[in-house]
């Protein structure tokens, strides 16, 4: 088991090694190179573990049964995530300094259309790929659920950022648990696409929704939210026994870098 994870995070730290490679040569503003470069940067801990590793076992289902109410059901974790990560952020804000990662906003068509691209398109096919298909497909064997939560840390560490961590943390869970269900990275991949959509376009039509706003849309997404988990629950879902899963010091010493990369890019305000 250790050795697996031991090359999972290997495959991540080639990832790490290609964004300071790309950072380097970096021009200021340049939509295409910061395509590229997450593009190359992806493939190549995608190739490494596609030529050391078997992929989760592909299953004829390629949606979950109740598609409405998992849709509705992830829905409602990922706003609740959003919350947690706006919380956190309003909360360094009021000391001085700020977490959040924004899209970056172009004037260009051609700029726009690559930056959709970029942080729309491509994200959840390849991070699904290599986080849902590869890392979780090579933990299976050592139990579902320990799988998903080691594949979903790993998920949250890897966006290096103390915004996105926990809001990663609990959208890589539910990913990983349809994609064990269904045998399929469709709903996965769906719902990262569905979300970066969103936070896209937000970013272009000028939407900030502030705390208090947050907090008055839980009042209803937190009922609905309930009511979609019941439903599930009573049609089998979420009733897997839960398998702890060791990690190795390898995972511990990532987890450090990463946290380390997520504090050193906190910033004055």
């Amino acid at each position: 088991m250790f050795q697996k994870q031991n090359t999972a995070i290997l495959s991540l730290y080639l990832f790490i090694l290609c964004q300071m490679i790309f950072a380097r040569f970096s021009p200021d503003d340049s939509a295409l190179f910061s395509a590229v470069a997450y593009g190359v940067s992806m493939a190549v801990p995608i190739f490494f573990l596609s030529v050391y590793e078997k992929p989760i076992k592909k299953q004829p289902q390629r949606l979950p049964k109740k598609p409405f109410w998992c849709i509705a059901f992830t829905l409602c974790v990922i706003f609740f995530g959003n919350l947690i990560s706006f919380a956190l952020s309003e909360l360094f804000a009021r000391f001085g300094y700020g977490i959040s990662a924004d899209f970056p906003v172009y004037s260009d068509g051609v700029s726009v259309i690559i930056s959709f691209i970029h942080l729309v398109v491509l994200p959840p096919l390849l991070e699904e790929t290599l986080m849902r298909k590869y890392i979780l497909g090579m933990m299976l064997p050592y139990g579902k659920s320990g799988a998903v939560l080691f594949s979903s840390l790993v998920f949250a560490l890897f966006h290096a950022n103390l915004m996105q961590i926990p809001f990663a943390l609990l959208c890589g869970i539910l990913f990983g648990y349809f994609t064990v269900k269904t045998g399929s990275l469709a709903f996965a991949v769906l719902m990262h696409f569905l979300n970066n959509l969103s936070a896209f376009i937000a970013s272009y039509i000028g939407i900030h929704t502030t705390l208090p706003q947050f907090l008055l849309y839980s009042l209803f997404v937190l009922p609905l939210g309930v009511i979609c988990g019941v439903i599930l629950y009573k049609n089998g879902y979420f009733r897997e026994k839960l398998t702890p899963m060791k990690v190795s010091f390898t995972v511990i010493a990532y987890a450090v870098v990463c946290l380390s990369l997520s504090i050193l890019a906190v910033r004055p305000l």
